[in-house]
């Protein structure tokens, strides 16, 4: 299970923010069972820098985003962690399809 630490500076942490916090975090524990994370909301003026740290057993992936909206910062933060999950996690879902070769030969000829 992988825990979620989520803190803000100079910006409260609603349910809200939460709630969609969390709701990402259980589409990347679909993709990869991570150890921890740490999710941090910075406000400077008028811009918010939203810093996500994924720990997995091997690794640790870093997405730093800033934006004038606290949540598209946020949901691109966790896209570019998702993205870097899906690079390293190799698709096991597409098989090469390999045909047989043709038992029978066509006889291909001028026929006159």
């Amino acid at each position: 299970m992988c825990d979620l630490t989520i803190q803000g500076h100079h910006i409260e942490v609603t349910g809200s923010i939460r709630d969609a916090a969390n709701e990402k975090m259980q589409k990347l524990k679909l993709l990869n069972t991570g150890t921890r994370a740490a999710l941090t909301f910075k406000q400077e003026g008028l811009q918010f820098e939203v810093h996500l740290v994924y720990h997995v057993k091997d690794k640790e992936i870093v997405a730093k985003k800033t934006h004038a909206d606290l949540y598209v910062a946020m949901n691109q933060a966790f896209d570019t962690v998702h993205r870097q999950l899906r690079k390293a996690k190799p698709n096991h879902k597409v098989k090469k399809r390999v045909l047989a070769p043709d038992t029978e030969a066509e006889e291909v000829g001028v026929f006159g």
